[in-house]
């Protein structure tokens, strides 16, 4: 029997059923389930408020933070049925689970979903909350829809100003914003960085960036690369003065660590005074 040539058949294949309002549904499942997932998983909370230093509720809300602890499956039609193997297949397309395994891409970390102007998920960032072993990827991972170049987080910051703060990763913007500077981007791993960054920023008339890198052997090195590429197209660049080893997020993380534990070692201090003595009346 030869196969058919008659293409009609393809307005009956599964890709094909799937319409734009559905896979915002199947997006939105996946977000609310990683969300659900952090604030019900202590561990993975207090990585982010305390860790990170996060620890406010605007912030997990605005930037739809969530965690991603292995149970989505469980709000997943079974893969045997059509509507479970079409939302699997979105999922893979996203590149947020693998395609023999089912497994989810970014499990054990924090997930950080990146929006287009249509509210379209078109990329990710995600850090691990606890050390794995090396087979396993590294601390953290990032996924962009292929055809998206140039992309920042926090990209609708661009266009605000002529000035950005342009940051190592998403949670330093994080900080930046929850101590009210708004004019923060980021990029998603250093090695993105590219020619398609540099026309971002001057399409949104951006004239002077800071450079915000964490001081480490590779911020520093990445730092004179990204300088030297915004250098050459008449971008004013400044760099961030900070100590060895710090990054934006760091210092934030610890400047509330440490009101948290002035106020514990407060709390030892007046359960160890004596109570006052009565008033004595002659």
């Amino acid at each position: 029997m030869h196969p058919s040539t008659n293409p009609e058949w393809q307005v009956y294949s599964p890709s094909s059923l799937v319409t734009a309002e559905t896979e915002l549904t199947w997006q939105e499942t996946l977000i609310d389930h990683y969300q659900s997932s952090l604030l019900t998983q202590p561990e993975a909370l207090k990585y982010l408020t305390l860790g990170l230093g996060l620890n406010d509720t605007e912030v997990i809300d605005e930037f739809r933070l969530g965690f991603v602890d292995r149970t989505l499956a469980h709000r997943l039609p079974e893969r045997e049925t059509l509507e479970g193997d079409m939302v699997r297949g979105y999922y893979q397309r996203l590149q947020l689970i693998k395609g023999v395994t089912g497994h989810e891409v970014y499990r054990g970390m924090i997930f950080v979903p990146i929006f287009d102007a249509n509210g379209e998920l078109i990329a990710s960032f995600g850090q691990r909350i606890a050390s794995y072993p090396l087979a396993v990827r590294g601390e953290n991972h990032y996924t962009v829809q292929p055809e998206i170049e140039g992309l920042f987080f926090n990209h609708q910051a661009l266009g605000a100003s002529s000035y950005v703060i342009l940051c190592e990763t998403p949670f330093d913007v994080m900080s930046l914003h929850m101590a009210q500077i708004k004019n923060a981007i980021a990029l998603l791993d250093f090695k993105y960085f590219d020619k398609a960054h540099v026309n971002q920023l001057l399409e949104n008339g951006i004239e002077a960036v800071t450079i915000a890198f964490s001081r480490t052997p590779v911020g520093d090195r990445y730092f004179a690369h990204v300088r030297r590429e915004l250098q050459q197209v008449g971008i004013k660049v400044n760099k961030l003065d900070m100590f060895t080893g710090e990054s934006v997020n760091s210092i934030w993380a610890k400047s509330l660590r440490l009101n948290v534990v002035f106020n514990e070692l407060q709390g030892h201090q007046q359960e160890q005074q004596p109570p006052p003595c009565p008033p004595t009346y002659h």
